[in-house]
C-alpha cells in the first residue's frame, strides 16, 4: 500500500445552514503549521460555518484504487465546551459522506486530532479523478458554554491510501500525465511494440517472453 500527504491549497468559511452563523477569520492560515490560526469566535450555543479545506494537489496515479483517507486537523479552543459541530469529506466541492465528528472538549493547545484511518473511505466509493480534484475536509465548531471562546485551527493535511495498479493495467507518467502502460513503445525488429512487454528473438522471430 502506498500514499501520498498534502496540505490544505485552500482555505475558505463557507455557508453551513442548520443555524450556523459564525464565520472563520483568516481561514488561508490552514496552509501550514506555524501558530498562525483561522479563528472564530463563539458565545453561547453557537456554531459556525464550514471551514473547508480543498486543493491539496494529490496525484494518485490513474489505476490505482483508493484503501483509505485519513484527515489531520491542527487544532485548540482557549477555553473549556468548544467542540467538533460536524466533520465531513468534501468530494466535488460538497461537504458528504460520514459523519466524522469527535465528541468532546478540543484541546487547550495546538493538537493534531485525525479523522478516518487507512481503510475507512468515509462511507464513499472513490476515483482517482474524484481525490485529484475537488477534495478536502470539512470542519465546523460548536460552543456550549456561557462566556464565549475561540476556536483556532492551524493547520489542515490529508493523508490518501492507495494501492497502485500492477501487470496490464500499469501506469507510467509521461509529459505529466499518466498513461497505460500498453502505450509506451519501443522499437523490436524494425516495428514500435508495447514497452512494457519483454521481447526476444526466437528463431528469427521477435517473440513476447513476459
Amino acid at each position: 500500500m502506498a500514499s501520498q500527504t498534502r496540505s490544505a491549497g485552500l482555505g475558505q468559511s463557507i455557508a453551513r445552514g442548520g443555524g450556523a452563523s459564525i464565520h472563520w477569520g483568516s481561514p488561508t492560515n490552514i496552509y501550514t503549521s506555524n501558530n498562525q490560526y483561522s479563528t472564530a469566535s463563539l458565545d453561547q450555543y453557537e456554531s459556525t460555518h464550514w471551514l473547508r479545506a480543498t486543493n491539496f494537489g494529490f496525484d494518485i496515479p490513474e489505476g490505482a484504487t483508493i484503501d483509505g483517507i485519513v484527515a489531520r486537523i491542527e487544532k485548540k479552543a482557549t477555553g473549556a465546551e468548544i467542540t467538533d459541530a460536524s466533520v465531513k469529506i468534501v468530494k466535488s466541492a460538497v461537504e458528504v459522506g460520514d459523519e466524522k465528528r469527535i465528541f468532546g472538549n478540543w484541546p487547550l493547545s495546538d493538537t493534531y486530532v485525525q479523522y478516518g484511518g487507512v481503510a475507512d473511505l468515509w462511507g464513499l466509493t472513490w476515483t482517482v479523478d474524484a481525490i485529484n480534484f475537488g477534495f478536502g475536509v470539512s470542519i465546523a465548531a460548536l460552543y456550549a458554554g456561557e462566556w464565549g471562546e475561540l476556536a483556532d485551527v492551524d493547520h489542515i493535511e490529508i493523508i490518501v491510501y492507495y494501492t497502485e495498479a500492477v501487470g496490464t493495467n500499469m501506469k507510467i507518467k509521461a509529459s505529466g500525465a499518466w498513461k497505460d502502460g500498453d502505450e509506451l513503445k519501443i522499437k523490436v525488429g524494425g516495428a514500435w511494440k508495447p514497452g512494457v512487454k519483454a521481447w526476444q528473438k526466437v528463431s528469427g522471430a521477435w517473440k513476447v517472453i513476459f
